[in-house]
């Protein structure tokens, strides 16, 4: 019964439609007080609610489950996006460090590791984690299509923050990667155009 009411949830929730959702994790989480996976997704239904009071609720839940289960990837990323929506980078940044270490993989974690690093101005960590997104079809089985999808989304982010960084090494580095991954890409040349422009500049 709870796996039925708990795949109904799962699909409300793709619908969009996280009121109904939440009420029915609502329930799932009364009947099983102690799994953490059906308050993470509680947590998760009403921080997309978003009504009044709805992501503090959710984030005091899920600060509850770590407190439990430290090592649960999915509250602590859920929390930190939380963290980071609040604008207390400070405390958001290391939890999705924590997720891109644990799992490299997971482009999203290193993804707002990076920019949390970026705004505190951590530029080692920025740019390592914008490493992490650029070279994942390198590491992970991708599809072609996926990789052109890949490649056009993150490109406005490498951009940018190429843009803020104006440091010789840090481009350096996002160059080579970027050179290593997508040898084709178009973007490649006005990339190295910034880079002779920093280098010329450089003291």
């Amino acid at each position: 019964e709870v796996l039925r009411i708990h795949n109904k949830a799962v699909g409300e929730m793709g619908s969009f439609r996280y009121s109904e959702a939440f009420d029915l994790l609502t329930t799932i989480v009364a009947a099983r007080p102690d799994d953490p996976r059906f308050k993470v997704d509680l947590s998760i239904a009403q921080l997309n609610r978003q009504r009044d009071g709805d992501e503090a609720a959710a984030l005091a839940r899920l600060v509850a489950v770590l407190s439990l289960h430290p090592d649960d990837a999915r509250a602590r990323y859920t929390a930190a996006i939380l963290m980071y929506n609040q604008g207390d980078l400070d405390a958001a940044q290391p939890w999705f460090q924590a997720v891109a270490v644990a799992d490299p993989s997971d482009a999203y974690a290193a993804y707002y590791a990076g920019q949390t690093a970026l705004q505190l101005g951590n530029l080692d960590v920025a740019v390592k984690g914008m490493v992490v997104q650029i070279m994942l079809p390198l590491h992970h089985t991708v599809s072609p299509p996926l990789v052109w999808s890949h490649q056009w989304s993150l490109a406005p982010a490498v951009h940018r923050v190429l843009w803020q960084l104006r440091s010789l090494a840090h481009m350096t580095v996002l160059l080579q990667a970027i050179i290593a991954t997508w040898p084709a890409n178009a973007q490649i040349p006005h990339h190295l155009w910034w880079l002779g422009r920093v280098r010329m500049s450089s003291p």
